[in-house]
C-alpha cells in the first residue's frame, strides 16, 4: 500500500473529529529506469462541526410519507423553504417551495428509483431519502 488513512470520531460532546492522513513507500521512476523513493510528509485534518456542515438536528422531525410512494407524497414538519428532489446521479429532478406546515407533492412523472428530497429552511438543511414504484 501507498497510503493509509486512520479515521477517529468522538462522542457528541466534544465535536472534534480527527482524520490523519499518511502516505508510506512511495517511489518513482527515473527516465533510466531507477527507482526513487520519494518522501511522503503525513498529515492531519480536524473537522470542526462548529465551523462547517449542516445542522440537520432542527429538521430531524420532518416526516415524508408514504416512502416507498407511487408518486404522490405528504411532507410535514416544515412551513417554509425549498424543497429540492434529486436523481441517483446528483441532478435536480423537482424543484419547489414550501409554504404551509402540510404540502402535497405529486412525483408520479418519475421513474422508479431511488431519490434524494434535500428540505431547506432558512436556518437548516435535511436530506431524505424517497423510494419512487411505478
Amino acid at each position: 500500500p501507498i497510503a493509509h488513512v486512520r479515521i477517529v470520531t468522538t462522542d457528541n460532546l466534544s465535536g472534534m473529529h480527527d482524520l490523519p492522513i499518511g502516505l508510506n513507500n512511495v517511489f518513482a521512476i527515473t527516465a533510466s529506469e531507477i527507482e526513487v523513493e520519494l518522501t511522503a510528509m503525513s498529515d492531519t485534518v480536524v473537522i470542526d462541526p462548529t465551523k462547517v456542515g449542516i445542522n440537520e438536528a432542527e429538521l430531524s422531525h420532518v416526516l415524508v410519507y408514504p416512502n416507498p410512494t407511487n408518486g404522490q407524497v405528504m411532507i410535514s414538519g416544515i412551513e417554509s423553504g425549498r424543497l429540492t428532489v434529486l436523481g441517483a446521479l446528483g441532478q435536480i429532478v423537482h424543484s419547489t417551495t414550501i409554504s404551509q406546515a402540510i404540502t402535497s407533492l405529486d412525483l408520479s412523472g418519475l421513474s422508479d428509483g431511488i431519490y434524494m428530497l434535500r428540505l431547506e429552511s432558512e436556518q437548516n438543511v435535511t436530506v431524505r431519502q424517497l423510494r419512487v414504484l411505478e
